[in-house]
């Protein structure tokens, strides 16, 4: 049976029409691609795997999300199987990540994929999933080789990997121990110095044990607990100040323990461990006015301690260094930051190697990784991003081998300005480090891949092709994308440079991308500009002198872990990771009280993230509470991230801020209407449980974020008196401190939550849910956006064109008032015209092209006007100007701006691929003023 076709008039308005003017009929009957046919069958999805180090990996361990497109009707992965570029089975463990929601559950949507590759040096290998042909009866040889065997006791787990056995005690005294070729190193777990005090993670039972993942080639073990002294004294936050505040009695402490969490992963026949430690304060860290740091803790120092079974003497390696290191005598490596150089980075990191004590200082970087051998065997450490996180140590004394992921040194001055200490780790704030213990035995060498390999892991991805037809995040388009309709292609051009030069200098107009930002500290005067460290590493900045931590707003973990879907470049998977990672731990409020229950009362919410906020005392801390609140927090990076890799700690992030934004919005969810003008609010919280659905399935989340918006934004609209609109399609500002606002539309109340409610319809949509209402409202929105709201789209005489821009604040009763200038937001509207587009072309396919025109033209002025100069009396511009393609000439507003080019538009861009895979030749789309 052929697929389904669906022939369509597609009608687009010019480019130089008056604002909503009349629309020409083009010439020419395109084919809509439909979903099914966007899917191959049968199902064959190219998977590539890349190695970006320089030795050549054997089966190497290797982990991928892929999602998979609902007509595909996968149930279970008993349905699937790994094939190598032959067509040959590949051992390989799968896990269902979520599934398409139906009332009784659905299609596989997202599953997550374990093997082990072969892949030569800085090369690539391509593997399938495949859909496994009929069943066929034969000899037990057809059946996967043994995995790994994983026993569960009652005081223990133990894990046989074939050469090292693991095994992880339930009740505490050590993290886990190794036997590896007769001889067993101890991790002890994690030792805190505080002062004269020592307070350690084995000094009681942990609070759980748990084999969270088991499968034949990878097995993880998860073990949380506290810190306590030898006499059992727990090490707990509070405030370090003298005497509280005299008019309202705070601080208290609250006195919330120091917490971890290590995930322990074990690999079929391999003979090392991952360790990925996460230090955690869940106690009260944010303030205003009342509210107070209260459990705030100093410490000195932290690390993750193990045996070292080895005689002496040993050598110690690590990149060009070379040790000799006898009986009792001491090593350190330490990785150190001090200002230096104004303006190169580079030069401002320096390393110490120090034996018994007598120190050698460099200047340089070094890779995070240390090999301890004898005769008798070997231990190969690694930590990764080990400079990057500075400071950072790998310590040798007394037959123990130490990370220092907090490394003491007593020539550090006191942090502050309160409380004693030389490192301050804030309430609410994590931080995750990741380790590898590689054992060897003699006579062989340390295997050179092994550190290698750790610090840069293989990473495999389904083709951006198939992530687009299978819609497994939704209507997403390709990078690269072609269009034969005419000055088109331009624009879609200049969006995928806008893209690149985060990554590629040479994308950029003055050839300088986010990394040589991060490198060349002076540049454009951002002289105080720490982008390293322990506490900024991942962070972008927001402002120019000084320098600002953003807590990544507009979420740009998601805009990095998108563009790598789009284009499968490996450069923005780098930076998602390193974004998603300090996201996660340190932009996320981690704020519990002292039974653990998620702290909401003020400003104290758990979940959220800070918004523009300074570096006062710390990274996200100061006096201004305006960013603690629902409307600038997303978890798209988290959702995204999980999906793609199976990193249960984003999953987690994810789910936090979901239940963030489900707790501010509990009685809209449970049926009350909510007056609510500030729609980001609604907008984000709903986008936060349907990133959460598309990774876990859950069909409940789409139902209460259609509660959120049925009963607050579709309420507050139809109201009759401000800030509702009567139905008009807008929420109006009826309390704002200045006058000039009130009774108009604020641009980002206007824009912000349009693709948030673009998603849920799809999602709900697809989940048979009923979208009619949202429907109707989402048209309403765009066609009063279109027909009153903006203003340009016209051609002056002389030549002239005024841009698509919204006015700031828009006076819904008084149009002609408003003068239009702001167009970043351009993006967000036609990603909903866009998908506008998609929703009228069957039964309107008129009103369909007009949507889309109107996108395109949005989407255009965004690309070509957003710096070119305006003429100050009517806001006209040069129509063959061009803007310049930069990163860092917006350092004030790129964390926004940039953000929404980076997110804003995938449905119309989806639009574009469809109508680009049917030969979109005769569409017109007139250069401006042409």
């Amino acid at each position: 049976m052929s697929p389904k076709r669906v022939t369509l008039m597609i009608v687009i308005g010019m480019a130089c029409a008056s604002g909503g003017g009349a629309a020409s009929q083009a010439d020419g009957m395109l084919a809509a691609r439909t979903e099914a046919e966007a899917v191959v069958r049968p199902l064959r999805i190219p998977v590539r795997v890349l190695n970006s180090s320089q030795y050549e990996r054997r089966n190497a361990p290797v982990t991928s999300g892929i999602p998979l497109a609902r007509e595909s009707a996968i149930t279970s992965t008993d349905q699937l199987v790994l094939t190598n570029a032959q067509g040959k089975p590949v051992p390989s463990q799968l896990r269902v990540l979520s599934r398409w929601g139906s009332p009784g559950g659905g299609p596989i949507r997202w599953v997550l994929v374990d093997w082990q590759a072969d892949v030569p040096p800085r090369g690539s290998a391509t593997y399938y999933l495949r859909a496994k042909a009929p069943q066929r009866r034969g000899p037990d040889s057809d059946q996967a080789p043994a995995g790994l065997s994983v026993r569960g006791q009652a005081d223990r787990i133990v894990i046989d990997t074939g050469p090292l056995t693991l095994v992880v005690p339930k009740k505490g005294g050590y993290l886990f121990e190794t036997l590896f070729q007769g001889a067993t190193y101890r991790t002890a777990g994690l030792r805190v110095l505080k002062g004269k005090d020592l307070y350690h993670s084995g000094e009681a039972a942990p609070s759980a044990v748990v084999l969270e993942e088991e499968g034949p080639l990878r097995a993880v073990v998860r073990v949380e607990g506290t810190f306590r002294s030898r006499d059992g004294a727990l090490l707990l936050g509070g405030d370090g100040r003298a005497a509280p505040n005299p008019t309202t009695g705070n601080p208290r402490a609250q006195g919330k323990p120091l917490e971890y969490t290590i995930q322990v992963i074990a690999f079929k026949g391999k003979p090392y461990l991952k360790v990925v430690a996460t230090i955690e304060n869940n106690g009260n860290g944010s303030w205003d006015g009342a509210w107070y740091p209260s459990n705030d803790v100093f410490f000195d120092g932290l690390y993750l301690d193990t045996t070292v079974p080895l005689l002496f003497p040993a050598t110690i390696t690590s990149g060009s260094l070379t040790a000799q290191v006898r009986n009792q005598q001491s090593f350190v490596l330490r990785q150190g930051h001090e200002v230096a150089h104004e303006y190169d980075e580079s030069m401002n990191f320096f390393y110490e190697t120090s034996i018994d004590g007598q120190r050698k200082t460099q200047r340089g970087r070094l890779p995070g990784w240390l090999d301890i051998r004898n005769r008798e065997g070997g231990l190969t450490l690694a930590v990764r991003r080990f400079w990057q996180n500075y400071p950072k140590s790998i310590e040798l004394a007394d037959g123990v081998v130490s990370v220092g992921l907090w490394p003491r040194n007593d020539q550090d001055p006191e942090v502050g300005p309160y409380g004693k200490g030389r490192y301050f780790f804030s309430g609410g704030w994590h931080k995750t480090h990741e380790i590898m213990l590689a054992f060897s035995a003699a006579p062989a060498e340390r295997a050179g891949d092994d550190p290698a390999g750790f610090l840069t892991p293989l990473v495999a991805q389904a083709s951006p092709q198939w992530h687009v037809d299978s819609k497994g995040w939704g209507l997403i388009a390709p990078s690269g994308l072609r269009s034969r309709a005419p000055h088109l292609q331009p624009v879609l051009d200049r969006y995928e440079r806008y893209q690149r030069i985060l990554i590629d200098p040479e994308a950029s107009s003055d050839r300088i991308d986010l990394e040589r930002i991060r490198e060349t500290r002076g540049y454009r005067n951002w002289f105080s500009c720490d982008w390293y460290g322990w506490e900024d590493f991942g962070d972008l900045m927001h402002g120019g002198n000084p320098c600002q931590p953003s807590s990544l707003i507009y979420d740009w973990p998601y805009i990095m872990w998108l563009q790598y879907v789009r284009s499968a470049d490996p450069r923005f998977r780098t930076l998602a990771e390193e974004m998603t990672d300090h996201s996660r731990d340190l932009d996320q409020h981690h704020n519990e009280d002292t039974h653990g229950r998620p702290i909401t009362a003020g400003n104290i919410v758990d979940g959220v993230w800070n918004w523009e906020t300074g570096k006062l005392r710390g990274h996200h801390m100061n006096f201004n509470s305006a960013g603690n609140i629902i409307s600038h927090t997303w978890n798209g990076g988290y959702a995204l991230g999980y999906a793609l890799t199976g990193n249960t700690g984003y999953l987690d992030a994810a789910r936090r801020s979901a239940e963030a934004g489900r707790r501010f919005w509990a009685k809209a969810i449970a049926g009350q209407p909510i007056v609510f003008e500030e729609t980001r609010s609604q907008g984000w919280s709903i986008l936060m449980l349907v990133n959460l659905y598309k990774v876990t399935g859950e069909r409940g989340l789409l139902q209460e974020a259609m509660q959120i918006f049925r009963h607050s934004l579709l309420y507050t609209e139809q109201l009759p008196k401000v800030p509702g609109s009567g139905g008009g399609g807008y929420i109006a500002v009826s309390r704002n401190p200045e006058p000039y606002y009130l009774g108009k539309i604020v641009a980002t109340f206007a824009t912000y939550h349009l693709e948030p409610l673009a998603e849920l319809h799809w999602e709900a949509g697809q989940a048979g849910l009923d979208v009619a209402e949202l429907e109707a409202f989402l048209l309403r929105s765009l066609d009063w956006l279109k027909g009153s709201a903006y203003v340009g789209g016209v051609c002056l005489g002389g030549g002239r064109y005024v841009p698509l821009t919204l006015s700031y604040a828009t006076d819904p009763v008084h149009v002609k008032t408003n003068t239009g200038g702001t167009i970043g937001m351009n993006s967000l509207v036609a990603g909903l015209a866009g998908y506008a587009y998609l929703m009228t072309r069957e039964h309107d396919p008129g009103r369909a092209g007009d949507y889309l025109g109107f996108a395109r033209r949005l989407f255009r002025d965004l690309m070509y006007f957003k710096e070119v100069p305006r003429d100050k009396r009517d806001g006209s511009v040069d129509p063959q100007a061009r803007s310049l393609i930069t990163w860092s000439s917006w350092p004030f507003t790129a964390p926004k701006e940039l953000g929404w080019i980076g997110r804003g538009g995938q449905p119309y861009l989806h639009v574009e691929y469809l109508l680009a895979e049917q030969g979109d030749a005769e569409t017109p789309f007139p250069a401006p003023c042409r």
